[in-house]
C-alpha cells in the first residue's frame, strides 16, 4: 500500500523527475501537450482514466476504489550538456528508467511503454501507461 494521494502524482513526480534526472536542467514537465515543443526534453503526464473498481465497493457504497490510470509523454531531440551530445535514444531510456522507477515505488503497474510518432521526424516520441488502484477510505494507492 503506497501513501502518495492520486491528486498529488503530477506534483510529486515533477519533482522525482527534476531531481533525478541527468537532464533536470533542460528537462520540461506540463500537464498537457503544447501548442509547439521549444525545450527538449519535454515529459506530458496527465491522468487519462478513472473508474469504479467494483471488487473494493461496500454493499452501501460508502466505501469505493477508482482504478486510475496515467499516460506519460516523452518528447526529446539529441540534447547537449556541458559539450557532451546524448542522443534522443539514451534521453528517452533514461527518462524511462526513471518514470518506470517512480510509478513502480507508487503502486503502478506499467501497462503499456510504446514508441510513438510526432509529425516532426527529428522529435522522438515514447508513451508510457500506469494504472493503480486508489481507495477512497484513506485515498491510498494499492
Amino acid at each position: 500500500m503506497n501513501n502518495i494521494v492520486e491528486s498529488d502524482i503530477a506534483v510529486e513526480f515533477n519533482k522525482y523527475i527534476k531531481t533525478t534526472s541527468v537532464f533536470r536542467d533542460k528537462l520540461l514537465v506540463l500537464p498537457d501537450t503544447p501548442q509547439s515543443f521549444s525545450t527538449f526534453p519535454t515529459i506530458i503526464i496527465r491522468e487519462v482514466n478513472n473508474i469504479d473498481n467494483l471488487s473494493l465497493k461496500s454493499t452501501e457504497f460508502s466505501e469505493y476504489g477508482d482504478s486510475i490510470s496515467y499516460q506519460v509523454d516523452i518528447y526529446t531531440k539529441d540534447v547537449i550538456i556541458d559539450a557532451t551530445k546524448y542522443s534522443s535514444k539514451i534521453v528517452i531510456n533514461e527518462l524511462r528508467d526513471l518514470i518506470h522507477r517512480f510509478f513502480r515505488q507508487n503502486g503502478f503497474e506499467r501497462t503499456e511503454d510504446t514508441t510513438g510518432e510526432y509529425i516532426e521526424i527529428s522529435v522522438k516520441r515514447r508513451t508510457l501507461l500506469f494504472t493503480a488502484t486508489v481507495q477512497s477510505w484513506n485515498k491510498s494507492i494499492i
